[in-house]
């Protein structure tokens, strides 16, 4: 069975969740290459008052054609208010 590009995010979502006992705030990539599915994932590491100061890290995640996790590491991690590379663009 080939799973949708949807499916593939609900799927990384799901388990990076179970894995790191957080929750994802957002997805910022995917694609599919030789090497699998990558989804890149944005997480609330720490929540924080006011919710601008909520410190996220960006997660790239890596799942084979069924949609298990292969491997995921963590990234940069920024505050809620500091601009994305994409919105820097």
């Amino acid at each position: 069975m080939s799973l949708t590009t949807v499916q593939v995010v609900d799927r990384a979502k799901k388990q990076l969740s179970e894995l790191i006992e957080r929750k994802p705030s957002g997805v910022t990539a995917v694609h599919k290459d030789d090497g699998g599915w990558h989804v890149s994932l944005e997480m609330l590491e720490k929540k924080s008052i006011p919710d601008g100061m909520d410190l996220l890290a960006e997660y790239e995640v890596v799942l084979d054609d069924d949609g298990n996790i292969l491997k995921f590491d963590r990234g940069d991690l920024r505050t809620r208010s500091e601009a994305t590379k994409h919105e820097e663009e």
